[in-house]
């Protein structure tokens, strides 16, 4: 699956920069890793669909997760209707440390998952 920077448009039309992951159905994953990540005291980010994709609120759920080798940071969820959803995921054990986070995007459907979100550490 394709992944990478863009800007989309959120439910309300407001342009946000984020990372393109689109989800690719209900047998596969689509797996985003970075190697140096600087870890603080929360992830902080927003993540949600096109515009059109949920406008009608008919897709299928997209969920995202986050983890750092055996250890989870949590799941997220977005449903059709939500717009770009903010979220805080708990990564105090790891605070000031500098290692892997994966993100782990799926669904569903693929039919009009098309999914962005944009993470840092705080």
């Amino acid at each position: 699956a394709f992944a990478g920077i863009t800007i989309l448009p959120d439910l309300d039309y407001r342009p946000r920069r984020c990372i393109y992951a689109p989800a690719q159905g209900p047998r596969d994953v689509v797996r985003l890793r970075v190697d140096d990540f600087a870890f603080g005291r929360v992830l902080h980010g927003h993540h949600g669909l096109y515009a059109e994709a949920e406008r009608d609120q008919k897709g299928a759920p997209v969920e995202i997760a986050f983890r750092s080798g055996d250890k989870s940071f949590g799941k997220l969820v977005h449903r059709d209707g939500e717009g770009w959803k903010g979220f805080e995921l708990d990564t105090s054990d790891l605070a000031g440390k500098v290692g892997e986070l994966v993100a782990e995007i799926t669904s569903g459907s693929r039919d009009r998952r098309q999914y962005c979100f944009d993470v840092d550490a705080r």
